[in-house]
């Protein structure tokens, strides 16, 4: 216990966690953590994530087509 790591994706998986971990002089464990904002045009190309964001898509046009 004590040495799991948890991270949350955001609203929708639109945001990236930055999480860093060090040790200062004395050994002692220091971090720091941020959001950034993931971005379609700029982030990786990982399959599966473009698999869903073209299903999304998808889900958008169907929604709009059926007003």
């Amino acid at each position: 216990m004590g040495q799991t790591l948890l991270a949350s994706p955001g609203e929708e998986g639109n945001r990236v966690g930055i999480l860093t971990l060090s040790r200062d002089a004395r050994r002692r464990v220091r971090f720091t953590h941020s959001f950034r904002m993931f971005r379609y045009d700029r982030d990786p190309k990982d399959p599966r994530v473009l698999e869903r964001i073209t299903r999304y898509h998808q889900k958008l046009r169907d929604a709009i087509n059926a007003r």
